[in-house]
């Protein structure tokens, strides 16, 4: 058998250069995505080969019940809920240190970067009309106040622009309230209403494509609405079938999109910042609150015990792998290479690919 730096041809161990396969009984010179195939160079389709990933379960120092978590850059964030503690990780989950916050938090997210380092976290208050913002511009550190141009009760699913960009948006859980946006990385917002697409109006997901492009579900999320002016205006997009859709934006890629069906095995992708999809087969069925998630070029999908990773925009799934531990699917945070996963106790579950 073959081995190191060599490969079999016609039965005979041969030396052959990084870039070549054995064809035939010749090494030949071959591209990245084919193979040797009856004496020719084949590019080969289809789905990708199973991938590897760990998971591990984190206990939040400051205890509490974390809803929410966010990513800032290589930095992991989590709120604890009703308190002013936010936990932090600089190491994808293997140590924690506790902020302690200017002010509670009674809500569920974390943004992700704004302009490198700033991330937001939007602070409505299920007892009162406070609905103050924490921002921070050292990726968590620390957070001061900003204010809000309405006061509402109830505000959740943060989503923000990717690394070198100043659009962020505050998606309202409330189908009743008005959304919140800025174009100046949190400094200031203002206020839109983003429309009703069903009798339940609340924001399901959330995504930015980059350039000011936003992609929002709202209630059934049976259609998506888009923003191409970072917010302050949206339109509906028809979908390629109906049921619960959950989008995903690539800030790497802002041309790229994805999107889920939840608990089907019906997808879609788009090429055009979500302006328009085209159907796909996934190799599971989705489910959960957040069941999608992704940027920095990757993708993923779990059901809380398989996840499944996507490296083109969602076109092609790889194979799913089997958790080794169950991954909280009450929201989920991250891009690149490291998830976080919360399910409102004092733990979390750290998937790393």
């Amino acid at each position: 058998m073959a081995s190191g730096g060599y490969v079999e041809i016609n039965s005979v161990a041969r030396k052959i250069k990084a870039g070549y396969v054995g064809v035939n009984g010749v090494a030949r010179k071959i591209k990245g995505g084919y193979t040797g195939v009856n004496g020719l160079a084949r590019k080969i389709w289809g789905n990708p080969q199973p991938f590897a990933l760990t998971a591990k379960t984190i206990k939040f120092p400051s205890g509490g019940s974390h809803y929410g978590c966010g990513k800032v850059g290589g930095i992991l964030l989590s709120p604890a809920f009703g308190t002013n503690k936010l936990d932090r990780s600089a190491d994808n989950g293997n140590t924690w240190n506790t902020i302690t916050l200017p002010v509670s938090t009674n809500w569920h997210d974390c943004g992700n970067a704004v302009s490198g380092n700033n991330c937001i976290i939007p602070r409505p208050n299920y007892y009162s009309a406070d609905a103050a913002i924490l921002r921070s511009t050292n990726q968590g550190s620390s957070c001061a106040t900003v204010n809000s141009p309405v006061a509402a009760s109830v505000w959740g699913w943060t989503w923000v622009g990717g690394d070198n960009s100043n659009f962020l948006i505050i998606g309202a859980v409330n189908g009743e309230l008005p959304a919140l946006y800025s174009t100046n990385a949190g400094v200031s917002f203002a206020s839109v209403n983003i429309g009703t697409m069903d009798s339940s109006s609340q924001v399901t997901s959330l995504a930015y494509c980059g350039n000011g492009v936003f992609l929002v579900t709202q209630g059934s999320g049976s259609a998506i609405k888009r923003s191409a002016n970072g917010g302050a205006g949206w339109a509906l997009v028809t979908m390629p079938a109906s049921g619960a859709w959950r989008v995903m934006g690539d800030s790497a890629n802002p041309t790229r999109a994805a999107a889920i069906c939840a608990g089907t095995d019906i997808g879609a992708y788009s090429v055009n910042s979500g302006a328009s999809w085209t159907k796909v087969t996934l190799p599971m069925k989705p489910n959960g609150n957040v069941c999608c998630i992704g940027g920095n070029g990757v993708f993923i999908i779990t059901n809380g015990t398989q996840l499944s990773k996507n490296l083109d925009g969602g076109k092609t799934w790889f194979p799913p792998l089997t958790l080794p531990v169950a991954m909280p699917t009450y929201r989920i945070c991250g891009f690149g290479n490291s998830f976080l996963g919360v399910n409102g106790g004092d733990t979390g579950v750290v998937i790393t690919l």
